[in-house]
């Protein structure tokens, strides 16, 4: 599957868990979660689904670093490069 693949998918999780747990309609690749009403508590939510989808463990700062949609997209693309090339180096 190519990254670009790979990110559309995860954009689209992203997408529909945070507007699942923020209750919007549309997110944006510029929409940033906390400015969308997201606090601590729904973040913990959001990445909760996120891990257990991703099978990855996220956490708050993950969030905190990387809040725009997109750029958390892109942030979780890289660390399943990363875990993937990890696996292959092992094999």
């Amino acid at each position: 599957m190519s990254t670009m693949v790979v990110c559309q998918s995860i954009r689209a999780s992203v997408d529909r868990v945070w507007s699942d747990v923020l209750n919007i309609e549309h997110l944006g690749d510029d929409d940033n979660f906390f400015g969308l009403g997201g606090d601590s508590l729904l973040g913990t939510v959001a990445l909760s689904i996120l891990s257990e989808e991703m099978q990855m463990i996220l956490s708050m700062t993950d969030l905190y670093m990387h809040p725009k949609a997109q750029d958390f997209a892109n942030h979780l693309t890289r660390l399943i490069e990363q875990r993937v090339s990890a696996e292959d180096d092992r094999k």
